[in-house]
């Protein structure tokens, strides 16, 4: 009885592990970053705050009425389609800040470049808060894509 416990308890611990959010914010964003290079969608969704969380949602309902398609997930549906926005070799994530608790903004540099400057790089600041213990992401969307995430979709309650 005790060698099937010590045969198990490799098996649980890797488990507990997986199962664990990623400490810091930088590891969020390298998760979150491996999730969408995946098409793993549930687990790019649990490393953004619930706020990004609906407006993402809004304007994957917003977009899939545009596009006159049936969409019985918006929030995958927005993903699938800046997934090619967010993909890339991820270079560099480094960490701007380190005043305000609970806050944090990386630098992110990705795609098929080098960091000498040859090729092309998608350098941006992405923005995490600490929300109950985790580290989420508060992506910043375009001044048009944000003015989507507020309108009314219709024929969808909310």
């Amino acid at each position: 009885m005790q060698r099937a416990a010590f045969t198990w308890l490799p098996v649980f611990l890797a488990f507990l592990a997986c199962e664990r959010a990623p400490t810091g914010p930088e590891a969020c964003y390298r998760a979150f970053h491996a999730a969408i290079s995946d098409g793993d969608w549930d687990g790019a969704v649990v490393m953004l705050t619930p706020e990004a969380r609906t407006r993402f949602e809004r304007v994957g309902a917003q977009l899939a009425v545009a596009l006159d398609e049936e969409v019985p997930d918006p929030l995958a549906f927005f993903l699938r389609g800046v997934r090619a926005e967010v993909v890339g070799p991820l270079r560099e994530v480094t960490r701007l800040d380190r005043g305000e608790s609970g806050r944090a903004t990386l630098k992110v540099v990705a795609g098929d470049c080098e960091l000498d400057g040859g090729g092309q790089c998608v350098q941006r600041e992405v923005h995490l808060r600490e929300l109950g213990g985790r580290w989420l992401i508060e992506p910043e969307l375009p001044d048009s894509l944000g003015k989507a995430s507020r309108a009314p979709v219709k024929g969808v309650e909310k």
